[in-house]
């Protein structure tokens, strides 16, 4: 089978951005999690808005889009005792994870990089920066001490700023089968650039006893407009753009949005649109994931035509190297024909929502993480009619 390649100048980063407030014991390298059976974290709210970096994303680490981060925590001291804990928030994510390998950045460096503030109404907390933790787990810890007199409840805030994964995507359904499809070019058709952003909550299990409630918002409204404007990526210059379209031709595909766990609701307050999760008794654990896929589904027929193209030249190209080749020459990969064309017309219907009944792209359907589609896109009156001409 065809094998091509879809890495392209982008930096893949698969690091998860882990972020919650927990108890920290040790000091520099040696600290690690640990539990307290003096203080609960009764609630926890946390916002999230998504947004633009600093400077426009053209592929690379520059201008990586970010998150702003506003978090509450009401804490109480259990114990009739005064009780003096250290207070840690690790945040592991691509730019201070770059930063790190390549500049060798102060405290100072990455606390201000994410603008990390932690503090009541009535102070703020000096914080302390470790890189990890003694086993490696956790990364970019910011450590504080908090005190609590007998029975005190204290509100804690924290505000960071911090970017996501940007790299590599796929609308494979979750756990992902990596396995190659019998038509191979539909690869073309899962790929894509993606942006992840993510709240972990796992290191909130170090408090005592249950977290009452939860709140989790999301604000994405704004964000999703930029994104659809956008396209992939905002290139700098012509051969930018050249080079990039040669491994995935299409800038402005439909995008794919993945949001996780389930339960989540959407809440339009005035001029704003966010998604929220709201607990009672509130175990630690799930991850909140906002996952985007910038994929090669076309939203007009320039798009669909330019795609056909560039997986056909893949396809000449490949057989020109096999031809040549002594050990592939009996290895000559099928030309991209009106029978291939028509299945990728038809897993474009299929995402529009178009049922086309080939049975021929059951099993890559199978593995889509949109299939079937519960609310889909509008579809392009005249991309519509091509795409029902290739699927005849």
């Amino acid at each position: 089978m065809l094998k091509h390649s879809l890495v392209t100048s982008f930096f893949f980063l698969s690091v998860i951005a882990y972020a919650n407030v927990g108890i920290f014991g040790g000091f520099g390298h040696s600290v690690i999690l640990e539990k307290t059976s003096d203080i609960q974290m009764v609630s926890e709210e946390v916002s999230i808005s998504l947004g633009r970096g600093m400077i426009p994303f053209t592929g690379s680490l520059r201008g990586l889009d970010r998150a702003e981060y506003r978090c509450k925590f009401l804490l109480r001291n259990l114990s009739d005792k005064k009780v003096t804990v250290q207070v840690g928030f690790p945040l592991s994510s691509g730019d201070n994870y770059m930063i790190s390998a390549a500049e060798n950045p102060s405290a100072f460096d990455i606390i201000a990089r994410h603008n990390f503030i932690a503090g009541t109404d009535k102070k703020m907390y000096p914080v302390r920066y470790v890189r990890h933790d003694k086993a490696k787990k956790f990364r970019q810890i910011f450590l504080w001490n908090m005190t609590f007199e007998p029975k005190q409840e204290i509100t804690l805030k924290v505000f960071y700023a911090l970017t996501g994964y940007q790299g590599l995507g796929t609308t494979k359904r979750r756990p992902y089968n990596w396995k190659p499809y019998k038509y191979d070019y539909l690869d073309f058709l899962d790929r894509g650039i993606g942006e992840s952003f993510g709240y972990v909550t796992e290191t909130g299990k170090s408090w005592k006893g249950p977290i009452e409630k939860a709140v989790f918002k999301v604000y994405l409204d704004d964000f999703e407009k930029y994104l659809a404007k956008r396209g992939m990526t905002e290139y700098e210059s012509q051969k930018d753009k050249k080079r990039a379209s040669a491994r995935l031709p299409v800038n402005y595909g439909q995008i794919f949005r993945e949001i996780s766990p389930k339960g989540w609701k959407e809440v339009k307050e005035r001029r704003q649109t966010y998604i929220v999760w709201e607990f009672k008794n509130f175990k630690p654990g799930p991850e909140i994931l906002i996952n985007y896929v910038y994929t090669q589904i076309p939203r007009n027929t320039k798009d669909f035509k330019l795609l056909l193209e560039t997986i056909e030249k893949r396809y000449c190209q490949e057989r020109q190297r096999r031809l040549k080749s002594k050990k592939l020459k009996g290895k000559i990969p099928l030309e991209f024909n009106a029978a291939a064309k028509k299945n990728v017309a038809d897993v474009i219907l299929e995402y529009y929502g178009v049922n086309t009944g080939n049975k021929k792209i059951g099993g890559f359907l199978k593995d889509q993480a949109w299939y079937p589609p519960r609310n889909p896109p509008r579809l392009d009156k005249d991309l519509k009619s091509v795409l029902l001409k290739y699927s005849k």
